[in-house]
């Protein structure tokens, strides 16, 4: 019995698989050095802050801000654990984003958005509580107490706390302001979203079983049975009417 033959496949081949595109892995690279660099300036700023408030301490003993040194210690140790928090947090979503996991996108796209307002006030704020500290606290003053002037406190200072601390703030925002904002980015364009996008569930005229390649040509929805005979002839395979035997 002849086989039956079928027209050419009108389908085009289909793509293959798209790999990870660079927009995703720079983005993931740089979650990865900003999640480092939150976690160097947690401890560095823990080690500054915490030396800063054993001088405090001294400093303001018998006043009405006796206390306050161990408030700034506090600070510290809260700061570096926030810090290491979010070091993990953000390596984690560069591994998953790597993955093209969309909740992780998405996720990445908020914490990003929260980290640039941090990125500005935290720096800022442990660097005003050494380099400012008693300009910050004598507005508040009401006791009788003479306090310390902010150079005595420099002068106190010195030797304990790094004098580049308070452009560590600053260049530690520089650098992570502007690494959010192209993670934020690079995580939103067109070759990205195609990497992030899911294919839809169902039914893919491309991958039907039968044909070669697992395509469907035009007009046919499955394979011809090979128990129907070919068109033109009669049953028990004798040919038609008009047919060559």
């Amino acid at each position: 019995m002849t086989a039956p033959t079928y027209p050419p496949s009108p389908y085009p081949p289909m793509p293959p698989p798209q790999g990870r595109p660079a927009t995703v892995t720079i983005a993931s690279a740089l979650l990865f050095v900003v999640a480092v660099a939150q976690v160097v300036f947690g401890i560095l700023a823990f080690s500054a802050l915490s030396k800063a408030g054993d001088v405090y301490d001294v400093a303001y003993s018998g006043t009405e801000f006796a206390n306050l040194g161990s408030t700034v210690v506090a600070f510290a140790v809260v700061l570096v654990v926030l810090y290491l928090i979010i070091g993990i947090g953000l390596g984690l979503l560069g591994f998953f984003d790597l993955r093209g996991k969309q909740p992780a996108r998405v996720i990445t796209w908020i914490v990003s958005g929260l980290l640039m307002c941090c990125a500005v006030i935290v720096p800022q704020t442990a660097v005003v509580l050494i380099t400012d500290f008693a300009s910050a606290i004598s507005g508040n003053a009401t006791g009788t107490s003479r306090l310390p002037t902010q150079r005595e406190l420099d002068a106190l200072l010195d030797g304990s706390v790094p004098g580049w601390f308070d452009s560590l703030g600053v260049w530690f925002t520089l650098f992570a302001l502007p690494a959010l904002i192209a993670v934020v980015i690079l995580l939103a364009v067109p070759p990205s979203n195609r990497f992030f996008r899911k294919p839809a569930a169902g039914w893919n005229p491309y991958q039907q079983p039968g044909y070669p390649g697992g395509y469907v040509p035009s007009g046919y929805g499955q394979p011809y049975p090979g128990a129907y005979p070919p068109p033109g002839a009669v049953p028990g395979g004798q040919p038609g009417p008009g047919q060559p035997g």
